[in-house]
């Protein structure tokens, strides 16, 4: 997988995945032109979707009756000694579903790939490019 982003003037940017564009700004207020989330609201928003899909695929594997599934996610940076970067959210799980499944599509939620990612150690290396 590969994401492409190029700065379009100010601090837009039209970034690129596959067959897929979409703009990432700052807000006004914030010497942006509001065009797109943030980048903030760019990683939030992945990890509420990955979660909504694993459900979603989990519960269609195991032919559970999920109807639909709503994530409300917030992030914020908590210092102090050092920095705590923090997500807190609600999940609601629609559909005639038991206890038990419900507290498994819970558990599944923290399963998805993105949440993962965020929760592993992580490397990040960016090579300068001629030009």
């Amino acid at each position: 997988m590969n994401v492409s982003a190029t700065n379009t003037g100010g601090y837009k940017v039209a970034l690129k995945a596959g067959s897929h564009d979409w703009l990432c700004d700052r807000p006004v207020g914030e010497e942006g032109s509001d065009l797109g989330p943030t980048p903030h609201e760019l990683l939030v928003g992945s990890l509420a979707a990955c979660k909504v899909i694993t459900v979603q695929m989990y519960a269609q594997r195991k032919g559970w009756p999920l109807t639909g599934v709503n994530i409300s996610l917030g992030y914020q940076q908590i210092k102090g000694d050092s920095t705590l970067e923090k997500f807190d959210g609600e999940i609601q799980l629609l559909g005639e579903l038991t206890d038990e499944q419900r507290q498994r599509l819970h558990e599944i939620a923290a399963k998805c790939p993105v949440h993962r990612i965020l929760t592993n150690p992580v490397e990040i290396t960016l090579t300068l490019a001629a030009g």
